[in-house]
């Protein structure tokens, strides 16, 4: 994932492996998934301070006309203990076909200040590895 601001005040760690924002940060990077497979549910784990509710996007865009589809039915995690914690998040409309023809597929995720993301998962189904 890379920071989505010129100024963003971030910091890396790999051990624990994590993204901390500093300054409300958000994180983004661009996903690969099967062609023909469907995305049946999304996870993420982070930490938040008290009252920074973070928020969280997976979506698809077009890459004819550049509209985005968000794919999470919510997109914005209540959380606030300062620890580890997973979110699991429902996909918007039940389970999502993924088609690289024509689309691309992104995450972004926004721990809000002194917040970090430790990582997603996106569990997915198919009946041939399509790519």
């Amino acid at each position: 994932m890379i920071s989505n601001g010129p100024n963003s005040d971030y910091r890396t760690s790999y051990d624990p492996v994590r993204l901390t924002a500093r300054n409300d940060a958000c994180f983004s990077t661009g996903v690969n998934l099967p062609q023909g497979s469907r995305i049946t549910q999304f996870a993420v784990w982070y930490s938040s301070e008290a009252n920074d509710n973070p928020t969280v996007h997976l979506q698809r865009t077009n890459l004819a006309n550049g509209t985005s589809t968000a794919l999470l039915a919510s997109q914005s995690i209540v959380g606030d203990s300062g620890f580890h914690e997973l979110a699991v998040i429902p996909i918007a409309g039940g389970s999502s076909l993924v088609s690289n023809i024509g689309f691309a597929y992104g995450l972004g995720f926004c721990p809000g200040t002194n917040g970090s993301f430790r990582g997603a998962r996106i569990a997915y189904t198919y009946t041939s590895a399509g790519d």
